[in-house]
């Protein structure tokens, strides 16, 4: 997902995101986030409580989280082939 010039969403309109229903996988994810040398972490400036947003979709999210890790998996592996 590109950031705007000033690190912004471009999909974050009026205090909301104009896109929510069909975010990406990293919105979704969100506070957490990949690093390809580091793997998953949390966003510790993020203002936000997701205990309960957490709670509720803790299935989707850890599908999320674990087609991420295959997908930097496998590009590890495809890097070293």
């Amino acid at each position: 997902m590109k950031i705007g010039e000033d690190n912004t969403c471009p999909a974050f309109a009026n205090g909301r995101c104009s896109i929510y229903s069909s975010r990406p996988d990293v919105c979704r994810l969100y506070p957490f986030y990949f690093d390809n040398f580091g793997g998953l972490f949390i966003h510790k400036d993020c203002p936000g409580d997701f205990t309960r947003e957490l709670e509720e979709n803790k299935l989707e999210i850890l599908k999320l989280i674990r087609n991420r890790i295959d997908f930097f998996e496998n590009l590890e592996k495809n890097k070293n082939n």
